[in-house]
C-alpha cells in the first residue's frame, strides 16, 4: 500500500474520503460552535482543516502499526502519538483540554500491542 505503485490509488481515496467526511465533519463543527463547545474564527473551514488532520492520522496509525509489527517503536510511543493528536484537534476546534475522546487505551493495545 505504501509503495510509490500505489501513489495514484492513495490520492485518490484520500480525494474520495475527504469529499465524504468534510460534510459530515460540518455538521459536527457547526453543533460544537452552536453549543459553545468548539469556537473558531473560521468554523466554514474548520471541517476541511478537521479532514486533513484525520487523513494524516489514518496514514501515520498504518506506519505505527507496520513500525510495532517490527518491534520498531514502542506501544507508549503510540500512545503518545494519539495523545498528541488528540490535543491538536483540542486546540484546533477550541475545546477544552480533555474533552475530545476518540483511541482509548483497550483499543490503540488491541491494534498495537
Amino acid at each position: 500500500w505504501q509503495s510509490e505503485d500505489n501513489a495514484v490509488v492513495r490520492e485518490k481515496l484520500r480525494r474520495i474520503v475527504a469529499e465524504r467526511l468534510v460534510p459530515w465533519l460540518e455538521r459536527i463543527v457547526g453543533q460544537g460552535v452552536a453549543e459553545g463547545s468548539f469556537s473558531s474564527a473560521y468554523p466554514e473551514f474548520l471541517a476541511r482543516v478537521l479532514a486533513m488532520l484525520v487523513q494524516g492520522m489514518s496514514e501515520l496509525a498504518g506506519e505505527l502499526w507496520v513500525d510495532r509489527q517490527r518491534d520498531a517503536i514502542t506501544l507508549e510511543e503510540v500512545k503518545r502519538t494519539f495523545e498528541a493528536y488528540k490535543e491538536a484537534f483540542e486546540r484546533i476546534v477550541g475545546a477544552r483540554p480533555g474533552s475530545l475522546k476518540f483511541l482509548d487505551e483497550p483499543t490503540i493495545e488491541f491494534w498495537f500491542g
